[in-house]
């Protein structure tokens, strides 16, 4: 005996939003593309000062730096970024004491 297929309602199946959901992604998405913006012309600024680019493992160290050492709120997201070239000094130091 054949079993029938169940029967499923597209409201099953398409993820239900109401329109303050699709504002706050929204607003989520403008957010963390500003804060990559900001942290992007942080990161460019430290190159000038440097003199050259960065290469990818200076580059995630100094952020790690920043990460660490930036002003958080209570849920622990950062309100205020610690100086990028200040990051940058700590990790010479850092290396230069592994050397």
């Amino acid at each position: 005996m054949k079993k029938k297929p169940k029967k499923i309602k597209l409201e099953d199946v398409i993820q239900k939003y109401t329109l303050d959901d699709v504002v706050e992604s929204e607003e989520y998405k403008e957010e963390t593309e500003q804060a990559e913006n900001e942290i992007e012309q942080h990161l460019e600024l430290l190159q000038e000062y440097i003199g050259r680019e960065l290469v990818e493992i200076e580059r995630r160290a100094v952020l790690d730096i920043v990460g660490e050492y930036s002003t958080k709120d209570d849920d622990g997201y950062i309100v205020l970024y610690f100086s990028f070239i200040q990051a940058w000094k700590i990790y010479e130091h850092q290396r230069k004491k592994l050397s």
